[in-house]
């Protein structure tokens, strides 16, 4: 039996999965769902990819939002790291990368956690997904048979650290761009509700900086998102219908459009201004008040969902430390929130030849 890499980083915000050289991305979020249909010999219904997961069927990720579910379930917070909840979200990464689609297979899963997190939180996924000999059945849509595979086995990466192979080594393993990326880095990884800092010393966490390391609660959520949030339902009328998820759509939209009925508004100016707001934040709590104003620090790394969102102001700030991910022949293809997935399967090759 073929084993199958995933690797799967399920953030507050959103699921980046890699396998190979397929990747996905779906928003972190599930809702109860009923299956109903109406017997009219198919068409002009809402279609949606349901699954069945431990008796119960839900809806994820994108089709959540399409058919308007008002019970969305979401679990944003240091204690989600292996609970159930993380565990369905990996389940439909696998599925929808391949895992069990011809029969019963094997997945070689690694999964992240946010460094100062990370001593409390790896020990606790590993065990939690290896449970019941790592088995999982989920019925994916109108397939016939559920799918099944088994865990054969679970890394987990502090995250930043797995998203710096691979800015490092190629797919492969090879140390490509080594040179790069020497001496005192800081990398920051943003998602929705983390801000993680992360200080690599020649290619080394230095563990004496952790304490400075995942800032909870300080995330695009609370520094973007909920305020962009406030902003439309102060408009009233038809924006008070406007929910979290659909301000999270506007700003994964390639046009950042925010879509209400058949209304389009245009965000990218009210995102422009709160992105620069986030980032100067960063700026004075965490790179001037934590870290001297990168004094010492050969090169600033971002990474994550904020990475574009903050880079302009940073880098106009403190300049060429700020990593400039267009002239790097893997970072100007692919999107800094995928980072951590890819250089997570890197990490596992790397480990397997040790």
């Amino acid at each position: 039996m073929a084993e199958k890499e995933v690797s799967v980083d399920v953030g507050n915000g959103g699921v980046n999965a890699v396998s190979g050289a397929q990747d996905m991305y779906m928003p972190s979020v599930r809702a109860a769902a009923t299956g109903d249909r109406l017997d009219m010999g198919g068409g002009r219904q809402l279609a949606a990819t349901l699954f069945r997961w431990n008796g119960a069927l839900y809806a994820a990720g994108p089709d959540v939002l399409s058919l308007n579910l008002k019970r969305a379930e979401r679990h944003q917070g240091e204690n989600r790291y292996g609970n159930e909840f993380h565990q369905f979200l990996t389940a439909v990464a696998c599925a929808r990368l391949g895992a069990g689609l011809k029969g019963k297979s094997e997945v070689a899963l690694t999964l992240f956690a946010p460094p100062g997190m990370y001593n409390s939180a790896a020990p606790h996924m590993r065990k939690s997904f290896l449970a019941d000999g790592g088995n999982v059945t989920l019925q994916v849509g109108d397939e016939k048979k559920a799918r099944q595979w088994r865990y054969t086995s679970v890394d987990v990466w502090p995250e930043g650290m797995a998203a710096l192979m691979a800015l490092i080594y190629n797919q492969r393993g090879e140390p490509r761009w080594a040179d790069e990326f020497g001496g005192n880095l800081l990398l920051l990884d943003g998602g929705v509700f983390t801000l993680d800092a992360l200080v690599i010393q020649d290619g080394n966490i230095n563990p004496e900086a952790l304490i400075h390391s995942t800032k909870s609660g300080q995330g695009l959520r609370a520094h973007v998102l909920d305020q962009v949030l406030r902003d439309l339902k102060r408009r009233g009328g038809d924006f008070e219908a406007v929910t979290l998820d659909m301000v999270d759509a506007a700003l994964r939209h390639p046009q950042q459009k925010l879509f209400i009925g058949n209304v389009e508004v245009e965000m990218t100016g009210i995102f422009a201004a709160y992105a620069e707001g986030y980032a100067g934040w960063i700026a004075n709590e965490v790179l001037d008040s934590e870290f001297a104003g990168l004094k010492g620090i050969n090169r600033l790394v971002l990474v994550g969902g904020f990475a574009d969102m903050v880079y302009p102001h940073l880098r106009k700030w403190y300049g060429e430390k700020v990593f400039d991910r267009q002239g790097h022949d893997f970072a100007k293809k692919v999107h800094p929130a995928y980072w951590n997935s890819y250089g997570g399967l890197i990490l596992a090759r790397l480990m397997a030849r040790q």
